[in-house]
């Protein structure tokens, strides 16, 4: 059995994998609680941790002591064993959890095209291109089976959007997250709404839009604790899955024993 841990500031997402890729379980911690991930571990047959971090390392101790205990512990970083090329220059950067993201979608999506969305504190947009045919018009043919991530960009994600015209403002309030009934706003806080959640699906939209001219077998996959909100105004079919990380960390974490 093989434990991701998906570590964010304030929580650590897990999901026990077994032997055959299923995901059995996904359960969420405090970001101290690591006694109660070592005993879970320990009465899941956990074999293999692996983690990704944005910010709070697990412990050395608690480490040692899982070693010790026979459970293989693997951070995931730029340098681990990856199931594809990057032409990113400052692979050192890239955030764990986009390439994880990136793993996961050759788990779930094995040789399609994709651009991944995934919208948390900030909106990450990922290229990921797996058919020879894309990779040969950027002439990167010479990848072979290799999928290969061509980039991708950063803005703020959701509730950033509105908090910053909030604070950056003398009388804009902060407004709640509301689904849209319609294009426009009809009054400030409706037009604060439209504007940032609206603003953020037409940045999604005309992004896929503008690739699929070049990339037209492209799918769109989107994940992160806004999807499910921005999936419903979309126009492209897109396909959300909430566990994509640890879907990566997983695709990853069967590189270590090849």
């Amino acid at each position: 059995m093989i434990l991701t841990l998906d570590i964010g500031n304030s929580r650590i997402k897990s999901a026990v994998f077994g032997q055959s890729g299923d995901l059995n379980l996904t359960d969420a911690w405090s970001v101290d609680d690591w006694s109660g991930i070592a005993t879970y571990a320990t009465n899941q047959n956990i074999r293999f941790i692996i983690f990704s971090t944005v910010a709070n390392e697990p412990p050395k101790a608690w480490l040692t002591e899982l070693q010790k205990s026979g459970i293989r512990c693997e951070a995931l970083t730029h340098e681990s064993p990856l199931p594809f090329h990057s032409q990113y220059r400052t692979m050192n950067t890239l955030g764990r959890d986009r390439i994880a993201a990136l793993a996961g979608a050759i788990e779930l999506l094995p040789g399609v095209d994709c651009l991944i969305a995934d919208m948390g504190t900030c909106l990450t947009l990922d290229v990921l291109l797996q058919t020879e045919t894309a990779r040969a018009s950027l002439g990167r043919s010479s990848t072979g089976k290799f999928p290969l991530f061509i980039g991708g960009n950063i803005s703020p994600g959701l509730r950033m959007r509105l908090g910053a015209m909030h604070e950056g403002t003398q009388r804009l309030p902060l407004v709640s997250i509301q689904p849209l009934d319609q294009m426009l706003g009809l009054d400030t806080e409706s037009a604060l709404q439209h504007g940032g959640l609206g603003g953020m699906i037409y940045e999604i939209e005309g992004l896929f839009s503008r690739l699929c001219a070049k990339f037209p077998d492209l799918r769109l996959l989107i994940t992160g604790g806004d999807a499910k909100i921005v999936q419903e105004h979309l126009k492209s079919t897109s396909l959300f899955q909430p566990h994509l990380v640890h879907y990566g960390l997983y695709q990853i974490s069967t590189l270590y024993a090849a």
